[in-house]
């Protein structure tokens, strides 16, 4: 079946061979109108499984003096375009509560620390604008898993030591950290709990540590997700639980 040109809005599924994921443009002049309004920028073209292959427009959402953050879709300041995100090591015990930055991550995973404790888990929080949360944490340490995953990003991991088998994970060219030294509030609670990354401490430690805070060689441009347009409304109605 030949597909028809279709306006993709980011986000969506693209079924081959149907076009329930966007609008139709009827004809040449159509498309061209979308062209004009810059709703689209450049086509890309696609097998459909067949013989055929398809023009698919290539969606181009602008906003001055901002861009779209790759991590979350959302508008960030142009300024940060550039600019690693940091993915910190966040305590996940009971006595560690509360977090502090959490509901300000662009992405938190949360995995098993050890099988030694129960399962205990610890986040991992990545945050493209770091200066501009107030306070992070507590930071922990890091285990091989978050050495693996925090390169995805290109992101630097900030932590407080670790087992002695992240050493060899360390030393790979695409992993770059910041370990320890952060600040420490006093809470009331015991020193492994009272560390903590404030507002204006990562550009500092960067540069003492001669760590390049721009996206270095090992970032790898193609995103890691798709996102809707800010001017549309997408309807999850009928998305299951």
């Amino acid at each position: 079946m030949k597909m028809k040109r279709l306006t993709l809005i980011l986000g969506c599924v693209l079924t081959l061979g149907l076009s329930a994921c966007g609008k139709e443009v009827a004809d040449e002049s159509d498309y061209q109108e979308l062209i004009d309004e810059n709703l689209i920028e450049d086509t890309v073209t696609v097998e459909d499984g067949g013989d055929e292959e398809a023009d698919i427009p290539v969606v181009n959402e602008t906003k001055e003096g901002y861009y779209k953050s790759e991590l979350t879709g959302e508008w960030l300041d142009q300024s940060l375009t550039g600019q690693r995100p940091i993915a910190v090591m966040i305590d996940n015990e009971r006595t560690a509560l509360p977090h502090y930055g959490t509901s300000q991550a662009d992405i938190l995973y949360e995995m098993t620390n050890s099988t030694m404790n129960d399962g205990i888990t610890r986040f991992m929080a990545i945050f493209k604008d770091y200066d501009n949360v107030k306070q992070i944490g507590s930071i922990r340490s890091v285990r091989t898993t978050n050495l693996q995953i925090a390169p995805e990003y290109n992101a630097i991991v900030c932590h407080d030591g670790g087992p002695y088998y992240i050493d060899r994970f360390l030393s790979n060219p695409y992993v770059e950290h910041l370990s320890g030294g952060f600040s420490r509030v006093n809470n009331g609670k015991a020193r492994e709990f009272t560390e903590y990354i404030m507002a204006g401490e990562i550009p500092k430690r960067l540069a003492a540590n001669d760590i390049n805070p721009e996206y270095n060689e090992y970032y790898e441009k193609q995103p890691h997700f798709k996102f809707c347009l800010t001017t549309e409304t997408v309807d999850l109605s009928g998305a299951s639980d």
